[in-house]
């Protein structure tokens, strides 16, 4: 159990910030199409994470260029997923819940 509780805060403290941040911009890129939504999420996500030392690894790194990406690239191909499917979630929520007469659809 002392092994889960730290891996489980990893995990949501991105998480949480992301939302919190997201929250607060997301007035000004609802116009925006969902996918370059969820590109910007997830430059917010990677910069609150510190997914930043990754991409220099593949930088600098020697050997296969796809190996480097698919190994030191892992978290950014996370987040990238994540904040596509935060956009999604939000976008989802707001045509549902908070605007059901008059939805504006993003297309993808």
């Amino acid at each position: 159990m002392n092994v889960l509780i730290p891996a489980y805060i990893t995990f949501l403290e991105p998480v949480v910030a992301t939302f919190v941040v997201f929250t607060l911009i997301r007035k000004k890129i609802f116009k925006v199409k969902i996918l370059l939504q969820g590109l910007i999420v997830a430059v917010i996500l990677i910069i609150i994470h510190g997914g930043l030392s990754s991409i220099i690894q593949i930088i600098f790194s020697k050997g296969n260029l796809f190996y480097r990406i698919f190994y030191y690239g892992q978290f950014l191909w996370e987040y990238l997923t994540l904040g596509i499917l935060t956009s999604l979630s939000f976008v989802f929520f707001e045509e549902t819940y908070l605007l059901p007469s008059n939805a504006t659809k993003n297309s993808i």
